[in-house]
């Protein structure tokens, strides 16, 4: 296999995509493929010109994605992709002619070549077959899921019923300006915000007059974060769209309770079936998150799932999936 695999590595850190990328390649096996480690350019930050020579010299015959990177597709080769949302497309804020013409021109045609595309919740996999249209009965849309590491688990440690913690980014689509603005309201509590953009995420504690509670942190490892879990009396987690959230289900695997909104139809598949969680149905409603906020601290809890969160979401389980697609494409092509 590894002579006809080519495997892409620039996924790789302590967000979403990037825990997923590196879980599932750690188990594909040092034996079974090559990584393409590329920078990013001024012609595009996905590297598609680069990895389009890179196929085409090498002669590799299936490229395998952890997320949406492909290329334009080459003749002999296929791509196998992992698309966990459409935001790109569906969240005004994020999109943008390029964002809409690399989905139309690369991501598409890749995934109808292939007759194959990766996602990771129902809602994802619903999404894609309306994005894809008519022939997309065709195309094997496989939910892989998502995984969570053994390093999430609950702790006898006490924790601080006024601290909440959010894990996300500032994108519009993340909707955290209505966190705060419940911070802002509520004196008496405190958040840590983990976020990778620290500057914009500054700007915005500081726009809502809640610097003197909310401390960001960066870039934490497993066992950092789930401490970080562990503190908190509940994980806020205010998204509109997601292709999966994984922060809910690493919250859960420590017994830390979420207040989410059920109108984020992924997150409402792993957590809204969950005994102890608050579900928010104002998206973006300030007295509505604050209610809930209040409602957590004032019963604080822990929730009594986590075995059950980590045999449900297993990268064992996620990779399986993938290596036995990877292998199929192979032998097609044999």
């Amino acid at each position: 296999m590894q002579d006809r695999l080519l495997v892409d590595a620039r996924w790789d850190g302590n967000f979403g995509i990037g825990r997923f990328g590196r879980e599932v390649r750690r188990r594909l096996g040092s034996s079974l493929h090559d990584f393409y480690k590329a920078e990013a350019s001024a012609l595009s930050p996905k590297g598609i010109i680069g990895l389009r020579t890179t196929l085409a010299r090498e002669k590799r015959k299936v490229f395998y994605s952890p997320a949406f990177t492909g290329t334009v597709p080459t003749k002999g080769t296929v791509q196998l992709l992992t698309v966990f949302d459409l935001i790109h497309l569906d969240e005004p804020a994020e999109s943008s002619s390029m964002k809409r013409a690399y989905y139309k021109f690369v991501v598409s045609p890749a995934i109808k070549k292939a007759g194959w595309v990766a996602t990771s919740s129902n809602y994802s996999r619903d999404r894609l077959a309306s994005w894809l249209g008519p022939g997309s009965s065709e195309i094997q849309i496989d939910n892989v899921g998502c995984g969570v590491s053994a390093d999430f688990s609950p702790s006898d440690a006490a924790f601080d019923e006024k601290h909440f913690v959010v894990v996300s980014n500032p994108g519009s689509h993340k909707n955290v300006e209505t966190v705060l603005g419940a911070v802002a309201g509520l004196r008496d509590s405190r958040l840590t915000w983990v976020v990778g953009d620290t500057g914009r995420a500054a700007d915005l504690v500081r726009e809502f007059g809640v610097g003197d509670r909310v401390v960001l942190r960066s870039n934490l490892s497993d066992m950092e974060l789930r401490d970080l879990y562990c503190s908190a009396t509940a994980l806020l987690f205010p998204s509109k769209i997601e292709g999966f959230g994984l922060p809910p289900v690493e919250a859960m695997a420590c017994d830390v309770p979420v207040i989410f909104s059920p109108r984020c139809e992924a997150v409402e598949e792993t957590s809204g079936s969950v005994s102890g969680n608050i579900a928010v149905d104002g998206l973006t409603s300030v007295p509505e998150w604050q209610a809930a906020m209040k409602e957590v601290s004032a019963n604080p809890r822990r929730l009594t799932v986590s075995q059950t969160i980590r045999d449900r979401y297993s990268w064992e389980t996620v990779s399986g999936s993938v290596l036995r697609t990877l292998t199929e494409a192979i032998n097609r092509l044999s």
